[in-house]
């Protein structure tokens, strides 16, 4: 009886898998079609180009405020001692554009 039911069950388990076997060939060129036809569908956005421009930047601002008891000469002064400035423009998904510009006190630090 053990051996009828092993039987039986190995001869349904082989129906079940011969049943979902997948053609891998017709699979593929119905997947194939699916992808053509989205893409077919997929309208071309386009970005304008005030998204497609980044700025950003960061610095350094003094601010000295001199008292004017112990020198009357010297007044108050903002000083921007270090400017940077990023400037990104994407033109697609692949080229990107990335400059900066870097504005430092100059000079060797030797004043006369």
């Amino acid at each position: 009886m053990k051996k009828i039911l092993l039987l039986v069950a190995i001869l349904l388990a082989m129906a079940v898998n011969s049943q979902t076997k997948i053609d891998r060939k017709s699979l593929k060129a119905e997947l194939k079609q699916e992808i053509l036809a989205e893409l077919d569908k997929k309208e071309k956005v386009t970005t304008p180009l005030i998204k497609r421009f980044e700025l950003k930047g960061y610095g350094v601002l003094n601010y000295y405020n001199y008292k004017w008891d112990t020198d009357t000469e010297k007044r108050n002064a903002v000083d921007a001692e270090r400017l940077n400035f990023y400037f990104n423009y994407k033109f697609n998904d692949r080229i990107r554009l990335k400059t900066e510009l870097e504005i430092e006190h100059g000079g060797t630090g030797v004043t006369k």
